[in-house]
């Protein structure tokens, strides 16, 4: 799940995996502006990352999580508007 607050992004992974540590990389793609895409690296994460609003620019991002988890590779992408 990602979702965002006034202060910070959140990606929460499924609850099967609170116990394993995820590694892989979260991409935010930016149709608008290349300059505004951000890839945050995913290493050695427990069921959730927190990434500041200030690291993001206010647009709308296609979010894709590539992952690992229990050496199975996982892969999700969703949208977000940030305001």
């Amino acid at each position: 799940r990602v979702y965002a607050n006034e202060t910070a992004v959140m990606i929460e992974f499924p609850a099967d995996f609170t116990d394993q540590l995820i590694n892989g990389d979260v991409h935010f793609y930016s149709p608008i502006e290349a300059s505004w895409d951000k890839e945050i690296k995913l290493d050695n994460v427990l069921s959730s990352i927190t990434i500041p609003r200030s690291e993001l620019k206010n647009t709308r991002y296609k979010v894709k999580i590539n992952w690992v988890a229990n050496e199975k590779k996982y892969y999700q992408e969703s949208e977000i508007t940030l305001q």
